[in-house]
């Protein structure tokens, strides 16, 4: 529940106040075909407002995309948080609030706040490569058939107390940030054999 409420505060907070601090990912980890890609884009009224298009966090096409979207789910994420680059360059990534880049044909570079969050979802339980970095993502484990319909029936209901949330409640209480320090130690039920390289 903790991990889904500071997913939730964190997508209102990034569209009510573009370039707020959002140091983790929300991740769902379970067997193919749970509908976990599905639960992402439920969560957005407007398909526009969701990609599953980030392939290369280094491509100005990709930048571009974050401007355009609220909700993000990265493909292929074990080859962000297993591959040889994964080590820092996809955490500094997630942690950034705003994104600079030249606009097609532009002479001048365009500093953009973020209005977007990150949703990851992964089928394999080893995912994860950098201890150093696992506090970054915040893991439900065991994610499966999801309801759709229900997701779709009560989505308005689900952002308007996120909402209510944000207004009221925007930062971690002290018990739940002494929870949320204790997510490396669960994070390392997910770390891969430091011999695995792609």
């Amino acid at each position: 529940q903790l991990f889904i409420r500071r997913f939730f505060v964190g997508a209102v907070a990034r569209i009510e106040n573009p370039g707020s601090k959002i140091h983790s990912m929300l991740v769902l980890q379970g067997s193919q075909g749970g509908a976990k890609s599905d639960f992402c884009k439920l969560l957005c009224r407007n398909p526009k407002w969701f990609s599953d298009s980030l392939q290369d966090i280094e491509n100005k096409d990709s930048l571009v995309l974050l401007r355009n979207r609220w909700i993000i789910e990265p493909a292929e994420l074990e080859r962000f948080t297993r591959g040889k680059s994964s080590d820092g360059a996809f955490k500094n990534f997630l942690t950034k609030t705003d994104d600079e880049y030249f606009e097609r044909y532009g002479r001048e570079m365009v500093d953009m706040p973020r209005n977007c969050v990150f949703m990851g979802t992964v089928n394999r339980v080893d995912f994860l490569k950098d201890p150093t970095g696992s506090r970054r993502f915040h893991i439900i484990s065991d994610v499966n058939d999801i309801n759709k319909p229900w997701v779709e029936e009560t989505r308005d209901l689900l952002w308007a107390c996120a909402v209510y949330l944000y207004r009221t409640e925007p930062e971690p209480s002290a018990e739940e940030l002494k929870m949320l320090k204790s997510v490396s130690e669960v994070n390392a039920l997910f770390e891969a054999d430091s011999s695995w390289e792609i």
